[in-house]
């Protein structure tokens, strides 16, 4: 994410402790050294310093154990007759780095800077602090709002937000860093969304404080950091399905500079509520709501932005089907082609369910956009449409002939 990954070729004169009975590692894959003493290592990381790592066994089964100083490699760059200290046993060597920051957020203009900590941990040995070491490097994902320097202090220069990148000895660690100007106080917002009948729910879309994301395979989610005035926070979860919408909401309260609990939000269909009878439930209007605009409704009026159309009737991607309707049936009301790049088709010109019906002729002819016959009579939708039949009604289809007898239909309608 912060650095480029490089190969890294080293080559040794006939007189180096390195040979052919060796192995080399810098953090990544080990590689054997050649009989000519060459090697080749590759996802080494570039402008990082980084140490080799060699074990080598002798023809009677001895084994010696390298390591180099820090080195600043650079890509394609060809590396001779490095200095290895040998050892009988392992040098101790850390297998994982540990960042944190000394407060949750930090404000636009504070005299004091914060400071980073990095531990590098061992298997085998105590865990070091490697803050302002030798060998240990900074990144920042978005300099224009927060620097680091060389020993890992952090100025504020903007609000917004920007990843510290952190790498030692070929281990690379983060941390996300926050901005503000206000003094706002962060949180780290984590819970989980199940089914009502306990099951995990993947890819269900979270929104708190302005921000939104998804949950994992395990129903997880987690915002960090979110910058907040005070502890109230309302969390609503929603899933769209191809046949259903599903969503919850609460409110919790927000433990401002820790970790808040956002708990177990359970997904259930919308209640069957239109307060406003604009078209859209009030469960869509309140979880909608909680996102960035444009998404704002007014549970109490129908016609949010005073334009004379109700909301639920509102086309804002023009694609042709309005907006209650493509609630029902997962799509998005702010894109025209909700799954653009993939064919570059509008919502309503889609044909989800190849039934020769576009979408927006399924919402005309209330039938399904997902099933082909959506009455489940036997007959298509797009043949009970071309006959003047309804195709969401099991007793309105035209006569037809069957697959090796004739079927007779007849109109009840």
């Amino acid at each position: 994410m912060m650095w480029k990954m490089v190969t890294l070729l080293v080559g040794l004169s006939a007189l180096a402790q390195i040979n052919e009975q060796c192995v080399i590692t810098a953090g990544g894959k080990p590689v054997h050294v050649t009989a000519d003493g060459f090697y080749d290592l590759r996802a080494v990381p570039a402008g990082a310093p980084v140490r080799l790592y060699a074990r080598c066994t002798d023809a009677s089964g001895v084994v010696r154990y390298g390591r180099t100083e820090f080195l600043q490699p650079e890509a394609g760059q060809l590396l001779e007759n490095l200095a290895f200290s040998f050892s009988a046993s392992p040098f101790p060597r850390a297998s994982a780095l540990i960042v944190a920051a000394d407060r949750t957020a930090y404000t636009i203009g504070k005299d004091d800077p914060g400071q980073l900590s990095v531990t590098a941990t061992h298997a085998s040995a105590a865990d070091l602090d490697v803050a302002d070491g030798v060998g240990v490097t900074y990144t920042s994902s978005n300099p224009a709002v927060v620097s680091v320097s060389a020993t890992g202090l952090i100025e504020a220069i903007a609000e917004g937000t920007a990843v510290i990148g952190v790498a030692y000895d070929g281990l690379r660690g983060a941390i996300t860093v926050a901005v503000n100007e206000s003094g706002n106080q962060a949180t780290t917002v984590e819970g989980l969304v199940r089914f009502a009948d306990g099951s995990p729910v993947l890819g269900a879309e979270v929104s708190a404080g302005g921000e939104s994301g998804t949950t994992d395979a395990s129903g997880q989610f987690s915002f960090q950091p979110l910058l907040l005035e005070s502890g109230p926070l309302r969390i609503a979860a929603v899933k769209r399905t191809d046949v259903q919408y599903f969503a919850t909401s609460a409110v919790i309260d927000a433990v401002l500079g820790g970790i808040t609990d956002g708990g177990l939000l359970v997904l259930s269909t919308p209640r069957q509520v239109d307060t406003d009878g604009d078209g859209i439930l009030d469960d869509y209007e309140l979880t909608l709501s909680l996102p960035k605009p444009p998404f704002q409704f007014d549970l109490n009026n129908p016609d949010t932005d005073g334009n004379g159309i109700l909301d639920g009737a509102e086309d804002d991607d023009e694609d042709g089907l309005p907006d209650f309707y493509e609630l029902l049936i997962g799509t998005s009301m702010i894109q025209r082609d909700s799954d653009h790049p993939d064919n570059s088709i509008s919502d309503g010109d889609e044909d989800f369910d190849s039934d020769g019906l576009t979408n927006l002729q399924e919402f005309e002819n209330n039938s399904n956009p997902y099933l082909p016959d959506t009455d489940g009579d036997g007959v298509t939708d797009l043949d009970e449409v071309n006959a003047g039949f309804d195709p969401a009604d099991a007793t309105s289809h035209p006569k037809r002939v069957g697959y090796g007898r004739a079927v007779s239909f007849r109109r009840t309608n």
